[in-house]
């Protein structure tokens, strides 16, 4: 549920690139450029998002981004078609949605997990696989039925009532509950690399360049997938469900 908040923001503005492009009367390099802003803030929060993950835990950051991210992306929809006012609205989220970003779950898992952390991992990301196939549709069938302003009100809505219930009772981590005082839980150090460390080496580089890769070409295929059929003349909501596929198919990758 972590890693499908995380993503909220991408898998689920594709189906709403058309009727923002058609309605503001923007282009789509205009209209999706705000994703943009927020990989580079991502990119460059993500040593600091981890130093307080290191601080204060995984638990408070998430229980805030669980509510903060669904909203940024509901505030969206107060768009008024001022270039400059969607631009900020977008700085706004990349701002909102950090304390749900990767970091956080993959950290929740590590302290969990020493056997098999792998596996979890996978199995943890397999909440992008949901997301690729859950928020696409829900938005399509939303926006046909209310329009894409309310619609985007509505997701956040749902996704907050539907997750946050579950990560406030469930989500608590080793770590969580050793800085929470708790003596019977310790917390065993991993061994590894300070960051001095970890910037000199070339493995920390190479993994560098690999994400940098993957966040320039996936996110892009994954947001323009519904514009891309719409414009070939398939329905929207028909194009959601081909999303549906894709997303769940993706969830035999995420496990092999």
């Amino acid at each position: 549920l972590g890693h499908a908040t995380a993503v909220f923001h991408i898998n689920g503005f594709s189906p709403f690139i058309v009727p923002i492009s058609e309605d503001f009367g923007w282009s789509r390099t205009l209209t999706t450029m705000g994703l943009t802003l927020i990989l580079l803030m991502q990119a460059a929060s993500s040593i600091p998002i981890g130093y307080l993950v290191d601080r204060i835990g995984s638990r408070r950051l998430a229980l805030v981004g669980m509510i903060s991210s669904p909203l940024g992306f509901a505030l969206l929809g107060t768009a008024t078609g001022s270039e400059s006012s969607w631009l900020l609205l977008w700085l706004i989220m990349g701002m909102v949605t950090m304390p749900v970003q990767s970091t956080i779950w993959t950290a929740a898992i590590s302290s969990e997990f020493k056997a098999s952390r792998g596996m979890a991992l996978g199995v943890s990301m397999c909440g992008t696989s949901l997301a690729a196939a859950l928020f696409p549709w829900l938005g399509a069938i939303l926006i046909q039925n209310f329009g894409w302003q309310k619609a985007m009100l509505y997701e956040a809505l749902i996704w907050i009532a539907l997750t946050y219930p579950f990560m406030f009772i469930f989500f608590r981590t080793a770590r969580d509950k050793e800085l929470a005082g708790d003596r019977d839980v310790r917390v065993a150090a991993d061994s590894g690399m300070t960051l001095k460390q970890g910037l000199r080496s070339s493995v920390f580089w190479r993994m560098l360049v690999v994400g940098a890769a993957y966040t320039f070409v996936i996110p892009t295929m994954i947001i323009n997938f519904i514009p891309i059929q719409t414009d070939g003349g398939v329905d929207p909501v028909q194009a959601a469900k081909f999303a549906v596929v894709i997303g769940l198919a993706s969830l035999a990758g995420r496990l092999t």
